[in-house]
Order: structure tokens, then sequence, then C-alpha cells
């Protein structure tokens, strides 16, 4: 039940810190970026931190963690 809200709060942080940074990196002068290239580099960095929990709460064993992925996606290898 923790991990729950741990996964809750780091995401909110993350999805802040998005907020901010793009803010503070659009004011500045000089070369821009595309806002939806942080975007996606943002849902990366989410869906990297969520597998990872899923890793984390299924005993940290790789073998099993994919066979649960595979079983929740209904994708085979």
């Amino acid at each position: 039940m923790v991990i729950r809200w741990v996964s809750l709060a780091v995401l909110i942080i993350q999805n802040a810190a998005l907020v901010l940074v793009m803010r503070y990196a659009r004011t500045r002068p000089g070369n821009m970026f595309l806002s939806t290239t942080a975007v996606v580099m943002a849902e990366v960095t989410k869906l990297t931190f969520c597998l990872g929990v899923t890793l984390y709460v299924h005993h940290g064993n790789v073998s099993e963690w994919l066979t649960y992925l595979s079983e929740v996606t209904n994708w085979h290898c």
C-alpha cells in the first residue's frame, strides 16, 4: 500500500517539475526546443519509473516481471 502512495508522490513531483523547468527554459534567451520533445521525454521517464516499480514489487526477478507484463498486456513472446 505504501508503494502506491510513494509512486503517486513521485509522479506528482515529476509532473510539477516538468512544468516548472519547461517554463524556465522557455523564458531564457537562445535556441528553443520543441515542447513535444520535452513531453515525450517526460512520458518516457514516467514509463521507466512505473516499470521499475512493478519490477520492485514483483520481487526484483526480471523473468517473473516479464511474465507478469506479458500476462497483463496479453503480449506473448
